[in-house]
């Protein structure tokens, strides 16, 4: 026993195809925020560290010219007050370096290890040196600190670039996720749509079979898989395939017991006209044979009228060629021959033109489509006229062309003349009654064959259909 896991209803697929594809959406959201987060916290501290470095920088820078200034004062006035305030500033001096030091420890360590000292040697023996030897140290606490000033500037230039690419790293990253996720959900769609796809795929399957009459045998309800309101159509597909084939039995079960029991009393019917007219039971008055032959006439276009009726539904039912090897030259020689008596009567001249003794098809659609457009012309075309009959290849397809002189149809009937039962107002000059349906078989026999028809007229005839067949290959 096997077991078919049946998808949830229609509505219950779409909402976990939508929440399915929210799974991928949200991871990448986590992870951009989270790439965001990062950026944003790099960013913060690369700019809270370049401005107090550069801040720090400046104070040092200030304070040394302030220090340079209060030291000279004092070397002039000798004063204790400046004193203490060139202390203070060596003080505030040595402070900030510690900071700025601290900040950048490895790219300022020589500088702040010799300028720590020098400061603090200075703080305790400037009162007591010569100028010429403050001069001398001022230049060189000067000197560090501009080639201070100068590593600080280049190291800022380098961290920038760095936090630059540190930014286009995360982006890429970012893009990368991006693809990733895009990938993933559009894989994730195709999974589900494609669980969509097969059940309709399989809708569409069934439809095809109805509409062509194919049948599988094997073929099963609960061999659907679907939602369930794919199942529910697919099951009304079934029903309506059994009931279409119920319907089709019946009609072709009518046919043949309709054309039997036609056949017979028509038959029996033209034989007891035969019997009235040789006068084996009597004399005939003139009247009474005149009644006689429309009788007759009558009784053998409703015999004509029955093989057209089940010849229509015959081509109908058959859904593909037999392809077989057709010579016809002596196909079109034959049906001509067939006619002879017909043409003679009416004194009309046949012209057939056929160069090809070998093609491939299926010979009793080609008869049919054959006989069918000479009788047309026979019937239709004027009396003391012309019929010809040309058959040739052009490129890949075959063409068949049977045109006739007589009267013109109008261009409004012509769309109409391939249509079942449609008949033109042109009159028909032989003992039956047109029922139209002779173009139109002949439209469904170059249907199943592959082609189509054409109705118009020639330069040197006044009606001509055209049939274009495909031309078969022997493997096939």
């Amino acid at each position: 026993m096997t077991l078919r896991m049946q998808l949830p209803s229609l509505r219950h697929l779409i909402l976990l195809g939508f929440f399915v594809s929210l799974i991928p959406l949200s991871l990448l959201l986590w992870q951009s925020n989270a790439i965001q987060r990062q950026v944003s916290t790099s960013s913060i501290a690369f700019t809270n560290n370049s401005i107090n470095t550069v801040r720090l920088a400046v104070e040092t820078d200030n304070l040394l010219i302030d220090i340079e200034r209060g030291i000279r004062q004092y070397l002039i006035l000798n004063s204790d007050p400046l004193i203490d305030l060139a202390r203070t500033n060596i003080d505030k001096y040595e402070s900030l370096l510690d900071d700025l030091c601290t900040l950048n420890n490895t790219q300022l360590a020589e500088f702040c290890t010799q300028q720590t000292q020098d400061i603090a040697t200075l703080s305790r023996t400037f009162t007591t040196r010569q100028q010429d030897v403050l001069n001398t140290e001022f230049q060189t606490l000067k000197k560090r600190q501009t080639n201070m000033m100068q590593t600080l500037w280049l190291f800022l230039d380098d961290a920038t670039q760095e936090q630059q690419t540190y930014v286009s790293r995360q982006q890429t990253r970012a893009n990368t996720w991006l693809l990733v996720i895009a990938f993933v959900t559009f894989c994730l769609v195709v999974i589900l749509s494609r669980r969509l796809a097969a059940p309709v795929k399989q809708l569409d399957e069934k439809i095809n079979a109805i509409g062509t009459g194919h049948k599988r045998e094997t073929e099963k309800t609960d061999s659907f898989s679907g939602p369930k309101e794919f199942r529910h159509i697919f099951a009304k597909l079934v029903w309506l395939d059994a009931r279409l084939q119920q319907l089709e039995a019946t009609r072709q079960s009518i046919l043949r017991h309709a054309s039997h029991e036609f056949k017979t009393p028509l038959s029996s019917i033209l034989e007891s006209c035969s019997i009235l007219n040789d006068e084996l039971t009597g004399p005939l008055t003139p009247q009474q044979r005149e009644v006689i032959t429309l009788l007759e006439e009558s009784t053998l276009r409703l015999q004509d009228l029955t093989e057209q009726l089940l010849d229509y539904n015959r081509f109908l039912q058959q859904q593909k060629p037999n392809i077989t090897d057709v010579n016809p030259s002596a196909l079109l020689a034959q049906i001509a021959g067939d006619h002879e008596l017909l043409l003679r009567k009416r004194q009309q001249q046949l012209t057939v033109d056929c160069a090809l003794n070998e093609i491939q098809t299926d010979n009793t659609l080609f008869t049919r489509i054959v006989e069918n457009l000479l009788s047309n012309a026979q019937a239709y075309g004027e009396q003391a006229g012309r019929i010809r009959i040309h058959f040739y290849q052009q490129g890949s397809t075959l063409i068949l062309s049977v045109a006739n002189t007589g009267p013109r149809i109008a261009t409004a009937h012509l769309a109409h003349l391939l249509e079942p039962f449609y008949r033109a107002d042109v009159p028909r000059h032989d003992s039956l009654r047109g029922n139209g349906l002779g173009l139109s078989i002949v439209n469904d026999c170059a249907r199943l064959l592959g082609g189509h028809v054409e109705l118009g007229n020639d330069d040197n005839f006044d009606f001509m259909a055209r049939v274009t067949l495909p031309i078969y290959q022997e493997t096939q």
